[in-house]
C-alpha cells in the first residue's frame, strides 16, 4: 500500500512550527511496511497545484491530512482554518477516491465536525501511531475498522455525535516515537525563525478548565528516555545541521525529575544547540532554571494564564502566588529569559481582578515579555462548557466547531480596552492589538529572519518606541 501524509498547517506567526505528528504517523507507517510519501504544505504557495501533480502521478492507495490546529484561538482576530484545508480536501475528493484520513491535534479536538464537513472517510483521534497502522492494516485486508481504537468512520449519525472517542494512546514512548525527521526540510524553518520540534512526553495529569491537552494525550505523563532525546538531538544536529529546537511537552518540566535528567543528558553531549520550551511554575527552581541553562535552553514561555489567589482556583490552576513569585525569581537569577502568558476573562473575573494581576506581576522579578489576552475558547468536554452552558452563554445546540468563547459578565462590554491600557503603560506587555498592526507583523519577520531567539526578548523596544 502507498500513502500519501500532508501536513496542512500554513500559519506562520509567531513563527512556522514543523510538524512533529505527522512526521511521527509517517514513521509509523513505513516501520509496518508502508510506503509514504509527505508533502509539508507550510511553504507551499498554490497546494491545489502540488496535490494534483502528487496525485495524479503517485497511484496513492490512501491520502491523510494532518491538521494542526483548528483556529487561532484568539478572540480579537478568531482566525480560522478551516477553509484552506477544505480546499486541500476538495482538490484531492475530485481527483481520487482512495480513503482520505484526517488526524492531528487540530482534528482530535473536534473530531466530528471536521469529519462530516470534509466528508473524509476516517479519523484518527489522539496519537496516531498506532491506531494509524492499525486502520491501515483494515484498509489492505479489507475488514472494518470500526470499533478499532482511536478510529471514527464516517456515517449517517455523525452530525449527532459529540462524545469522547476511545484513543489508542502511545504508552511506550521509547518503543514507538521516531519522527520521520528526513522527509521535512527543517532549514526552511530555521531560516524563517522556526525550530525543530521534539516532544520529552505526552500526558498531562493537570486540570485546568478549559484544556484540551488531557483530552488528547491522556492524563498520565508517558515519558522518553533522556538517553533517547538527547540521541534524537545529537542526530538532527550533526546529520542535518539543526541547532534550534523547542520542546513541544504542554510543560516542559514536570515531572521535575524527569525534566532535570533530559538537561543532564543534553549538557553532557556538549551539542552546540539552543532551545525553548513551555513550563509552568510547579516545581521551578533556580536547580532546575541553571540546568537548563547548562543545557542549552534560550528562552522559557510560562503558561500562568492567571495570577491572583482567586482566578487560580477558579481557573483550575495547580500552582499558588508564591510558586510563581519563586518560579520567576528563580528563572531571573539563572539568567533565562522568559516570557509569560496571561488569560483573563474567565468565570467571575472583574477589572480589579485584571489590575490585581498586574500589580503582581509588576511585584515579581521581571520577564521579558507579557502576552495578555482576553476570552477563553469553549471545547467540548472541558469544564468550561459545562460552565458557560450554566450561565447561558451557550446552549445544547451551540456548535463549537466554530470559535465560541467564554468572557466574564463581570468584565463588562470593553475588557479589551483595561488590557491595552495596561499595555501602554509597560513595554513589555502587548496585547492582540499590537499583534495586529502592520508595524508589528514587519519586525516580527524581520526578527525571524536574523534567528533571534527568543524572538520576543527585546519587545520592550518596540513597546518604547513603536507602540502608539
Amino acid at each position: 500500500m502507498k500513502i500519501l501524509m500532508v501536513s496542512t498547517n500554513q500559519e506562520k506567526s509567531p513563527f512556522p512550527v514543523a510538524p512533529v505528528g505527522a512526521l511521527c504517523a509517517c514513521s509509523a507507517a513505513e516501520r509496518a511496511g508502508y510506503d509514504v510519501d509527505f508533502i509539508d504544505m507550510m511553504f507551499v504557495r498554490h497546494p491545489e497545484r502540488i496535490l494534483t501533480s502528487k496525485i495524479r502521478t503517485g497511484n496513492y492507495n490512501a491520502i491523510g491530512f494532518s491538521i494542526r490546529n483548528l483556529d487561532d484561538c484568539i478572540f480579537a482576530t478568531q482566525k480560522s482554518y478551516f477553509d484552506d484545508i477544505k480546499k486541500m480536501v476538495e482538490c484531492v475528493q475530485r481527483l481520487t477516491k482512495v480513503p482520505l484520513i484526517l488526524g492531528g491535534s487540530g482534528f482530535s479536538i473536534a473530531p466530528y465536525g471536521w469529519l462530516k464537513r470534509l466528508n473524509a472517510n476516517y479519523g484518527v483521534v489522539g496519537d496516531g501511531e498506532n491506531a494509524f497502522v492499525e486502520l491501515l492494516n483494515s484498509l489492505e485486508t479489507n475488514h472494518s475498522p470500526r470499533g478499532l481504537a482511536g478510529i471514527l468512520c464516517n456515517d449517517e449519525h455523525l452530525c449527532d455525535k459529540k462524545g469522547l472517542i476511545k484513543p489508542s494512546p502511545v504508552t511506550n514512548m521509547d518503543h514507538v516515537y521516531s519522527p520521520s525527521h528526513e522527509k521535512c526540510l527543517y532549514k526552511q524553518y530555521l531560516c524563517r525563525g522556526g525550530f525543530v520540534s521534539v516532544q520529552t512526553k505526552r500526558g498531562c495529569p493537570f486540570k485546568c478548565i478549559y484544556c484540551v491537552y488531557p483530552l488528547l494525550e491522556g492524563g498520565d505523563y508517558h515519558l522518553r528516555s533522556p538517553e533517547h532525546i538527547a540521541d534524537e538531538i545529537s542526530t538532527l544536529t550533526h546529520e542535518r545541521n539543526s541547532t534550534s529546537f523547542y520542546f513541544t511537552d504542554s510543560v516542559f518540566n514536570t515531572p521535575r525529575k524527569h525534566a532535570l535528567a533530559v538537561c543532564k543528558k543534553l549538557a553532557r553531549r556538549r551539542l552546540p544547540i539552543k532551545w525553548m520550551a513551555y513550563c509552568n511554575p510547579v516545581g521551578f527552581d533556580i536547580e532546575m532554571g541553571r540546568a537548563m541553562i547548562a543545557a542549552g535552553c534560550v528562552g522559557v514561555e510560562f503558561g500562568l494564564d492567571v495570577a491572583t489567589p482567586k482566578m487560580l482556583k477558579k481557573m483550575g490552576k495547580p500552582f499558588t502566588q508564591s510558586d510563581i513569585r519563586n518560579c520567576l525569581k528563580s528563572a531571573s537569577d539563572a539568567g533565562i529569559p522568559f516570557a509569560l502568558h496571561l488569560l483573563f476573562g474567565g468565570p467571575g473575573e472583574d477589572i480589579d481582578d485584571i489590575h490585581e494581576t498586574q500589580r503582581f506581576i509588576d511585584s515579581c522579578a521581571a520577564p521579558n515579555a507579557v502576552f495578555a489576552l482576553m476570552g477563553i475558547r469553549i471545547y467540548e468536554n472541558t469544564p468550561i462548557k459545562e460552565i458557560a452552558l450554566a450561565e447561558g452563554i451557550i446552549t445544547e445546540h451551540t456548535d463549537l466547531f466554530k470559535p465560541v468563547f467564554y468572557i466574564s459578565k463581570e468584565l463588562g462590554g470593553s475588557p479589551m480596552k483595561v488590557l491595552d491600557e495596561i499595555a501602554k503603560e509597560r513595554h513589555i506587555w502587548s496585547t492582540p492589538t499590537d499583534w495586529s498592526r502592520i508595524t508589528m507583523r514587519v519586525i516580527q519577520k524581520l526578527i525571524n529572519r536574523i534567528g533571534v531567539h527568543p524572538q520576543w526578548r527585546n519587545i520592550q523596544n518596540y513597546g518604547k518606541y513603536l507602540r502608539r
